[in-house]
């Protein structure tokens, strides 16, 4: 199925949401309780017994660099590029932070003494050399503008990820329903997850899907190992048994 279909049938799955309120807006970090939301697309872990979760896909991180800086001039990066690296890194109280630090940490990287407190933030330092990050893929995407001054490294082999996952309350009349949207978030094209091209006009080929439904570990096993960080991710095969639907309350 090409990539313009299964968006189509995205968005037709969304329109049968039961509520009436506008189906999608980002919010804050807070609680699923206080923000008033059906679900959330999130990274984990998530420690909240009253959550179900539903992996998606996982994302990979890219390596921003200052477009005149020695890295620069590769297609890709190794993590042993990192070695002895210093990076930008969020401030305290962002997922992406602790996540990042996971990565600094197995590839012998530290951090700069200056803390970002957004990825524009984080954006704006690079581009003007001060200094190079990890972004997930998902943050560089469109419609976030590309920028003649970074360059964006994808990882060889294996890249460090982030596993995102759809949440919602496990007292919910609508998991049946949520359990499709799930399933057509993981049937979205897979070049949602590749590093963008720059300065060229060449349409990408559909390459498949995010995930499917047998590629993505269940709840429950996921639950063994939410603990890990990051990039513990990398090296652990999914599972084959299928997504099941959620648990009652």
């Amino acid at each position: 199925m090409g990539a313009d279909n299964r968006h189509d049938r995205f968005h037709r799955t969304v329109r049968k949401c039961p509520r009436r309120r506008k189906p999608w807006r980002r919010v804050p970090d807070q609680s699923a309780e206080s923000t008033g939301l059906d679900a959330g697309v999130l990274a984990l872990p998530i420690h909240d017994d009253q959550l179900h979760v539903e992996p998606l896909f996982d994302e990979p991180f890219v390596l921003a660099v200052p477009s005149t800086h020695a890295l620069a001039a590769r297609d890709a990066v190794d993590m042993r590029d990192l070695d002895e690296a210093r990076l930008l890194l969020l401030e305290e109280g962002h997922c992406l932070r602790d996540q990042a630090l996971d990565v600094c940490r197995l590839a012998g990287a530290d951090e700069r003494d200056f803390r970002a407190t957004s990825l524009e933030t984080l954006r704006q330092m690079v581009a003007s050399g001060v200094g190079i990050t990890l972004l997930p893929m998902l943050a560089v995407q469109p419609p976030v503008p590309p920028s003649p001054d970074i360059r964006l490294l994808p990882f060889k082999r294996q890249p460090p990820h982030r596993r995102i996952a759809l949440v919602w309350r496990r007292s919910s009349a609508m998991g049946g329903f949520l359990v499709q949207v799930a399933e057509e978030l993981r049937a979205l094209p897979g070049t949602l997850l590749e590093a963008p091209r720059v300065a060229t006009g060449d349409r990408r080929p559909d390459t498949g899907s995010l995930a499917r439904a047998d590629q993505v570990p269940s709840p429950g096993t996921l639950a063994t190992r939410t603990e890990a960080p990051a990039h513990a991710l990398r090296d652990v095969a999914p599972s084959r048994s299928p997504v099941p639907g959620p648990r009652s309350p």
